[in-house]
C-alpha cells in the first residue's frame, strides 16, 4: 500500500486507482481510505492548472504564478490562486477575478499567458484586462 501512495500522484490516470479501491473496499481494508483520499486529489487537480514560471532552457525564467480554472464558460478564464509576490498579484490581479486579455490578446487557457510572456524582456510593461464581478478593469503587469 506505501508503494501505491508514494508512487502515484495527481497526475495519475485514475482508472487503476478507482479498480483498487473498489478491490479494497470489498475486502473492508481501511487502506481503501488512503486510495480514495488519492482520487480526491487527482480529481481536484483536473479541475485547474497551474504555473509558476515559464520560459525556453537556457533562457530566462519568467515569473507567472497562477492558478486557474479549466472549466470557464464564455469570456476568460476564472482565476483560482496568484502567488503572493509573483507579477500577476503584484499587478493586481486577484482570486475570482477573470483574466480578460494579456498583451491585447484574448485568454481562453494559460497557455495564452505563458507563451506570450516570452516575447518581452523582463521589466516591460503589458496590459492586462480582467473582469471583478461585472466590472472590467485595466491593469499593467510588469514582466519579471
Amino acid at each position: 500500500m506505501r508503494y501505491v501512495v508514494e508512487e502515484y500522484d495527481d497526475r495519475t490516470n485514475t482508472d487503476h486507482l478507482q479498480l483498487l479501491s473498489s478491490i479494497l473496499q470489498a475486502q473492508e481494508n481501511p487502506e481503501a481510505i488512503q486510495i480514495k483520499e488519492l482520487l480526491l486529489k487527482v480529481e481536484a487537480r483536473s479541475q485547474y492548472e497551474e504555473i509558476l514560471e515559464a520560459g525556453i532552457e537556457g533562457g530566462h525564467r519568467y515569473k507567472i504564478g497562477l492558478r486557474v480554472s479549466k472549466n470557464h464558460q464564455g469570456d476568460g478564464v476564472e482565476v483560482i490562486k496568484v502567488y503572493k509576490d509573483y507579477p500577476f498579484a503584484k499587478a493586481g490581479v486577484k482570486k475570482g477575478d477573470y483574466l480578460l486579455e494579456f498583451a491585447h490578446r484574448k485568454i481562453h487557457n494559460l497557455r495564452s499567458v505563458w507563451v506570450p510572456i516570452n516575447d518581452f524582456t523582463p521589466g516591460t510593461d503589458v496590459p492586462l484586462k480582467i473582469r471583478r464581478g461585472n466590472e472590467i478593469i485595466e491593469k499593467t503587469l510588469i514582466v519579471e
